[in-house]
């Protein structure tokens, strides 16, 4: 069988999913619609006769490459079509939205930011994170909202495989999504039952007992005061972020550090070979304790803090648990001249 599958990151998940574990004689090709419409390349409906399956999610507001048009090429060349939606649910994160950190961006929560811009401790900053009523009560009203404009995106794009009430079904006694917009296996295992059914392939069971995400290296916390408030029968506390924050891999205590305004969280980009040297290793030789070297392209997360007599540097204190790499380090300094620094904003 040949299949194409077409879409963004979710395809790309299903496409290796479908390539590595269904079993007999298949060929599984990909295609990236936002490639394609980023560097406005048509579609190559001249390579259609080949496939037996078109597997996609809906795209209805790019004109030339609304998904319409694959649609009616498709049945003009005999060719099945499987569509599924563009999978985005954020019941876990209260009015998430997108955060910057410099030119880089990942889903934040505008109420720990404004928590976080008050007069107080990072202590009692840090006990919102387990309180629900710090949040209000309009959660539920959020997982309404939520929910309503996925089950309108299956609707508006007339999906022959609808998860929404799966998802509202399941949300609570598993976690099926890591961030908004990047499913946990839970769910890609019960799409990729469903696209297996629809094209009668037998998927390898090992692959339903696989626990390592599909999607790892982007995670959002689900915060202990929202598992609290809705019941939820997990707990998910690690956050991380492979295209700014590299391999590092953080829990809540960083993660609510990065929004407390007064704790001066920054995000530093080595722009050179360099290093870090403790307070007591300044002006010490390149092989002394306490200088720790930095590759060019590091990513770090660093909490900065004044240093008046060292007006070339700043001192810095990384974030505990940086990645297996990068341990707890001592207060550092750094050579300002090598790095971006850039700060978390909303």
């Amino acid at each position: 069988m040949n299949i194409l599958v077409y879409g963004g990151c979710h395809a790309g998940v299903l496409r290796h999913v479908l390539a590595r574990h269904a079993t007999g004689e298949h060929r599984v090709d990909m295609l990236v619609n936002f490639q394609l419409i980023r560097t406005n390349t048509p579609f190559p409906y001249e390579r259609l006769p080949r496939y037996d399956w078109v597997i996609f999610s809906p795209v209805l507001n790019r004109e030339a490459w609304n998904t319409t048009h694959l649609e009616a090429a498709c049945r003009t060349a005999g060719v099945k079509t499987l569509k599924f939606p563009w999978l985005q649910w954020g019941g876990y994160w209260p009015q998430v939205r997108k955060r910057t950190w410099g030119k880089n961006s990942e889903w934040g929560l505008p109420r720990l930011a404004e928590l976080g811009r008050a007069d107080m401790g990072f202590d009692a900053f840090y006990e919102h994170l387990f309180d629900p009523s710090a949040f209000g009560d309009g959660l539920g009203d959020w997982i309404d909202f939520t929910t309503t404009r996925l089950q309108a995106n299956e609707r508006n794009g007339e999906v022959d495989l609808p998860v929404s009430d799966w998802i509202a079904e399941h949300h609570a006694a598993a976690q099926l999504f890591l961030t908004p917009d990047h499913p946990s296996n839970h769910l890609y295992k019960h799409l990729v039952r469903r696209i297996a059914d629809a094209l009668g392939l037998r998927i390898e069971p090992g692959f339903y007992a696989s626990s390592l995400e599909l999607q790892e290296g982007v995670r959002l916390p689900v915060l202990p005061a929202i598992q609290k408030a809705m019941g939820l029968s997990f707990s998910s506390a690690e956050w991380g972020h492979h295209e700014f924050l590299g391999s590092a891999s953080y829990g809540l205590h960083e993660f609510a550090m990065s929004y407390h305004q007064a704790s001066r969280v920054r995000l530093g980009l080595a722009l050179g070979n360099t290093a870090l040297k403790a307070v007591d290793a300044m002006g010490a030789g390149p092989g002394a304790p306490g200088r720790q070297p930095v590759r060019k392209g590091t990513r770090m997360l660093m909490r900065m803090v004044d240093a008046p007599t060292f007006v070339a540097h700043d001192a810095v204190a990384l974030l505990d648990n940086v990645n297996v790499d990068q341990p707890s380090l001592a207060p550092m300094y750094l050579f300002r001249e090598h790095w971006s620094v850039s700060s978390p904003s909303l």
